[in-house]
């Protein structure tokens, strides 16, 4: 597993979507077709963060606890 960064069109429609549905995190899941198309699959509020911290060194669980204080 490693950072992945979005393409900044896909980044802005999921800011505007965790905006309508008045959520300040979560994590998203899409999956990327053969033709390059992303599509959205789900957004669970509670987040999933323990996968991506320990293995790509990136402590997403602290940044939204300094984010929430």
């Amino acid at each position: 597993m490693v950072p992945y960064k979005l393409p900044d069109e896909i980044k802005n429609k999921l800011i505007a979507l965790m905006n309508e549905i008045e959520l300040d995190t979560g994590s998203i899941d899409m999956i990327v077709d053969k033709k390059g198309k992303y599509i959205f699959l789900e957004v669970n509020p509670n987040g999933q963060y323990g996968l991506v911290s320990d293995t790509c060194n990136y402590y997403l669980e602290k940044e939204i606890a300094d984010y929430l204080m």
